[in-house]
């Protein structure tokens, strides 16, 4: 197995938790963002995030396959958790896909960003981070509503 492969894999694990911390909220959930007292927190929900990880697998993937990404970074909220499960995993095997077809150059090669430029090395450790960033955003808006349980998905079991 190549670096590019192994992480690749990542991604696509990276989304499945995701994915399942997801699949194990309830569906009076979905919807629910933590309020902290004072002004509008600007958090986001389970859907927000799920888009919003989706979104920048996509935006790096264009990137990764040479094209131009311009503007903000825009999303909206998924209107289901099945749609942003599946689109989220798709949007990951994508981005692992146009990894692996950059080849060997990827991890030097500059790519321009909204940010300037970056290497393909931080851009692919930005995507990983990323959705694992909001997995444990996830995980702690569960404890927050008292699911104390570590949800691990299956496909890591085997």
């Amino acid at each position: 197995m190549t670096a590019i492969e192994w992480h690749a894999g990542l991604l696509q694990r990276a989304a499945l938790f995701l994915a399942h911390a997801v699949e194990k909220t309830p569906p009076d959930k979905l919807n629910w963002r933590p309020c902290p007292e004072g002004d509008d927190p600007n958090t986001r929900t389970p859907l927000h995030q799920l888009a919003e990880c989706a979104t920048v697998n996509r935006r790096f993937a264009a990137l990764f396959r040479g094209e131009t990404v311009e503007g903000p970074l825009q999303f909206e909220a998924y209107k289901s958790a099945d749609q942003g499960r599946s689109d989220l995993k798709a949007s990951a095997n994508e981005l692992a896909a146009a990894i692996k077809d950059a080849g060997d150059g990827v991890f030097d090669k500059k790519y321009k960003t909204s940010f300037g430029e970056m290497p393909g090395s931080v851009l692919m450790e930005i995507s990983l981070s990323n959705m694992h960033y909001h997995s444990g955003q996830i995980c702690q808006n569960q404890l927050m509503y008292g699911d104390t349980v570590f949800h691990i998905p299956p496909e890591f079991m085997s």
